[in-house]
């Protein structure tokens, strides 16, 4: 399978992302900052993109063995990634939730995301290629995605401690 050990590095980049996740919420420091709206999105926009990467990034192994024809597993596996993309990201978009809670999300991966969700739907339909391409480069922006949702709630924890703490001791 061409391209397979590109596909086994997102996988495992994904792999750790979904590792740095757990130890963020199993932290509980930023769990208990229940009043802050921006915590659970966090979490959400950094560990469901990781695991699409995660999922995806199998389809084309799985589905070369069902199948000889490549062109077709490759746009198969773009139309998976695609759906994917639509049905987590645009809810998230349309309510507002994600581009408020970063503005990097709002100036520079919201147009990446719309970008790569259309270029999946042309890759799958035979619009767009190369279709290896196409389908690796969404993986990308899905862990993108991830690696900058980290960012930003590893700065929302920031924020969250330093709040709470005492601003200094009475001298």
């Amino acid at each position: 399978m061409p391209h397979w050990d590109l596909l086994q590095t997102i996988a495992a980049l994904s792999i750790t992302l979904l590792g740095f996740s757990g130890i963020v919420a199993t932290t509980g420091r930023l769990l208990q900052a229940a009043d802050d709206p921006y915590t659970p999105i966090a979490l959400n926009s950094m560990i469901t993109p990781t695991l699409i990467a995660l999922a995806c990034s199998f389809l084309p192994e799985l589905g070369s063995m069902l199948t000889n024809e490549l062109s077709l597993v490759w746009r198969v596996a773009s139309a998976i990634l695609g759906t994917s993309l639509a049905a987590t990201f645009l809810p998230m978009l349309f309510r507002g939730e994600w581009t408020d809670f970063q503005p990097v999300g709002k100036y520079l991966l919201t147009p990446l995301v719309m970008a790569s969700l259309v270029a999946q739907f042309l890759a799958a339909a035979g619009a767009l290629g190369p279709y290896q391409f196409v389908f690796v480069a969404g993986l990308l922006v899905q862990l993108t995605v991830g690696v900058t949702s980290f960012l930003a709630l590893v700065a929302l924890e920031r924020r969250v401690v330093n709040e709470k703490e005492p601003a200094g001791l009475p001298g």
